[in-house]
């Protein structure tokens, strides 16, 4: 296409190279935007994560231990422990966040 429109357009060009240029840079910004969003809404899943552990009393590896606590089968509701996706949604979270 550049080789055909430099013989059959030459005066062309420079508006192709603009075009190019610009497209470049928006899909530069888009990606760079994209990124820092990504990034905005993991740091946020972690942080309600987070804050769900700690309004439950857990800590750490203190869930692991099998006895719950007063609130616990609250808290599990809560949380979605009995729905797949939100399960899915806080390992992944707890396992970006070690």
């Amino acid at each position: 296409m550049w080789s055909r429109l430099q013989t059959e357009q030459p005066d062309l060009l420079p508006c192709l190279e603009c075009l190019l240029v610009k497209m470049t840079d928006e899909i530069a910004k888009s990606q760079a935007s994209y990124r820092t969003l990504e990034k905005g809404y993991a740091n946020e899943m972690r942080r309600l994560y987070e804050e769900m552990e700690a309004r439950c009393g857990r800590s750490g590896d203190a869930g692991a231990g099998g006895a719950a606590g007063p609130g616990e089968a609250a808290c599990r509701l809560e949380m979605g422990e009995g729905d797949p996706g939100k399960r899915e949604l806080c390992h992944e979270v707890d396992v970006e966040s070690r």
